[in-house]
């Protein structure tokens, strides 16, 4: 886990692949192993090590997140919408659970209700650009209030200021 989150994704595949054929019954192992093979654009693997992770444990939340960013990338957002949801049904407070949510619903046209979701992840972890770029993005394109975009878009500004 500590590599996964130091980005060695390489090494943090291969202690994961270990700690599978160790003990294949932890759903945290494999929600973990479907995260990598997702950031490595490797969808069919990291869809089977969802499932594996489900499978042991339905209400993983990391896991219902990923199912949740691997319809995304095959572009399916109700789909995704749903994952999101059933994952923020356990954990309320997931920023990530708000933001696939946000994007899902921006690519199902709802706007409105997208650009919610993206407050609600911006609140609880600040930190965060992303979500006041497509809170740009939705208020130029979908509600058509460039004001309001310019707004969100300063806001993110500082954030990535803040990194370099």
């Amino acid at each position: 886990e500590v590599a996964a989150h130091q980005r060695h994704f390489s090494r943090a595949l291969r202690e994961l692949e270990f700690a599978r054929a160790l003990d294949d019954s932890e759903a945290e192992i494999h929600a973990l192993l479907g995260r990598i093979y997702l950031r490595r654009g490797m969808l069919e693997e990291s869809a089977g090590a969802v499932r594996r992770a489900l499978a042991r444990d339905p209400h993983h939340k990391d896991a219902m997140l990923c199912r949740a960013q691997i319809a995304l990338r095959r572009d399916d957002p109700a789909f995704a919408a749903t994952c999101a949801l059933d994952a923020l049904a356990r954990d309320i407070s997931r920023a990530e659970g708000h933001y696939y949510l946000g994007l899902a619903l921006r690519r199902l046209g709802r706007g409105a209700e997208a650009l919610q979701a993206f407050e609600v992840c911006a609140s609880r972890n600040p930190g965060l650009a992303a979500p006041y770029r497509h809170m740009g993005y939705i208020c130029a394109e979908q509600l058509r209030d460039p004001v309001r975009a310019t707004e969100y878009r300063q806001r993110g500004k500082p954030i990535v200021r803040s990194r370099r």
